[in-house]
């Protein structure tokens, strides 16, 4: 093999795909610019952002010609970053296609109130994880509200609304033909943080333009491209996956059993109201801030009480109303004795 033939298989096998084999500087960041590109593309849902070729030139433009194995390079490199430390450093010129685009409409995080929750997007049709995945623990699996999941992710809401729109019935369609420009006149009016859901907020906008037939149960959200429809990747307080789905419903039932019961339990009976009590505070676990609701939950006896947190509100309501209850009648029956 001769020189020219080596040294573009060391630069295609060890610098090109990251495999030099000793962690450098110049390839740690070079091979973080390609993730951030790549995560750009799968939010953007394209693959025309990274030049493959330009990433060969780079190296090819910049290493001498008689560098062809991994000592002669790293003899020249120690020599040039005495006076360039960033000389084999790409910049997003050196990789794009283009000026990378902004991707403001694609968060890295789901905000739902004071819960957080991690996002990961992949753009591979073939694949069940296509579109974005939420992250959730599942103790916080019951904070997820089904309404506001389906606004979705802010750079893809205009083509959920389109598609939303194309799956109401025929009778319904003929009246807001062509259907691209009824979604592009209707599109500025959403507003994701009015506390109304996607579906009611189409309807009130379909009805000021005559169209008083649609309700909400009028979509069929079930014929949208995958995609549009987020995952949630279901995990326990190790952050290793328990369960992966598009129907928050059926996780939340499926999980019902156990995200109804108390996380934890304070130590001590109350047979009166705590001074100190409150019912909703913030509580970090697997890498998620998520709500706790702290109830007073009555003991065997039906006589005393103590405070259980939990992470499901209506657990925590349902119990905390028994235990209330009890410390009425208990005081109740305290003054008819005396």
């Amino acid at each position: 093999m001769n020189l020219v033939e080596s040294r573009e298989i060391f630069i295609r096998d060890g610098l090109v795909t990251g495999n030099l084999g000793r962690q450098a500087p110049f390839l740690q960041h070079n091979m973080d610019k390609i993730a951030d590109i790549e995560r750009i593309e799968d939010k953007l849902r394209r693959r025309d952002l990274l030049v493959d070729e330009a990433l060969y030139q780079f190296y090819d433009k910049k290493i001498p010609e008689h560098i062809a194995s991994r000592k002669a390079f790293e003899d020249w490199r120690a020599e040039v970053e005495k006076t360039d430390a960033k000389y084999l450093f790409f910049t997003d010129d050196d990789v794009l296609n283009s000026q990378a685009p902004t991707t403001g409409d694609f968060p890295e995080v789901w905000k739902l109130g004071d819960l957080k929750l991690p996002l990961r997007y992949v753009f591979d049709p073939s694949s069940d994880d296509d579109g974005v995945t939420i992250r959730v623990p599942l103790a916080a699996l019951p904070q997820l509200d089904a309404i506001e999941l389906l606004w979705g992710v802010p750079g893809w809401r205009y083509e959920l609304v389109l598609q939303l729109l194309k799956s109401l019935p025929k009778d319904i369609r003929r009246q807001i033909v062509p259907i691209p420009d009824t979604a592009d006149s209707l599109f500025d009016e959403l507003q994701p943080a009015g506390g109304q859901g996607l579906l009611k907020q189409l309807c009130q906008a379909l009805n000021r333009r005559g169209v008083m037939s649609v309700t909400p149960d009028s979509f069929n959200p079930s014929s949208i491209d995958r995609y549009l429809q987020p995952q949630i990747c279901v995990v326990d307080d190790k952050n290793r996956i328990i369960e992966k789905g598009r129907d928050l419903q059926t996780l939340q039932i499926r999980h019902a059993s156990e995200t109804r019961q108390a996380v934890n339990e304070q130590q001590g009976t109350h047979t009166e109201f705590p001074e100190h009590f409150a019912f909703s505070k913030n509580h970090y676990s697997a890498g998620v801030v998520m709500k706790q609701f702290a109830a007073l939950v009555a003991d065997a006896s039906g006589e005393a009480v103590s405070i259980h947190q939990y992470t499901d509100v209506n657990a925590a309501l349902q119990a905390h109303r028994i235990g209330v209850l009890t410390l009425i009648k208990g005081k109740l029956g305290a003054k008819k004795n005396s």
